[in-house]
């Protein structure tokens, strides 16, 4: 897949929505848009549950050459002490068997840097939001290989 379609995808915060479990119920408002300094905001009912965990976004640190593509999603307030989501897209060639042979494609890596709070409701929440992002990012991968066909 070219860095392009990458770039394409993940400029728009609302395709998290599209590739995270349907059981997280997940909604997101503001200015819902990957550029620097933007904020917007992410509400999840996991489950169904009516208690929603909600942070507030802030997009930085927006790095795009001819060859990667990499941008941050930082919480500015929410259920964590801190929360950074580093997003790195890197265009290249992946040696195929023997070294003649080369496929041409974009890499995905993804960055997650977190604290849980440490209060009691932190205990409570990082026992069930460890969880929690642990399936969400599995499903994301499993999504993003169907979106793009990979």
């Amino acid at each position: 897949m070219p860095l392009s379609a990458a770039k394409e995808f993940f400029s728009d915060p609302n395709n998290l929505v599209k590739i995270s479990p349907t059981y997280l119920n997940m909604k997101l408002s503001g200015d819902v848009v990957t550029e620097e300094g933007k904020e917007f905001d992410i509400s999840m009912h996991p489950f169904g549950l009516p208690i929603a965990l909600k942070w507030t976004s802030r997009i930085a640190d927006v790095i795009e050459t001819e060859d990667i593509f990499e941008f941050k999603d930082i919480q500015v307030k929410g259920p964590f002490k801190s929360w950074t989501h580093s997003h790195r897209f890197v265009a290249g060639t992946k040696k195929i068997g023997d070294a003649s042979m080369a496929e041409a494609g974009t890499w995905f890596y993804d960055l997650v840097e977190y604290e849980f709070s440490v209060d009691l409701a932190g205990v409570l929440d990082a026992l069930v939001l460890k969880r929690i992002l642990s399936q969400m990012f599995s499903h994301r991968k499993k999504a993003l290989r169907e979106h793009f066909a990979l």
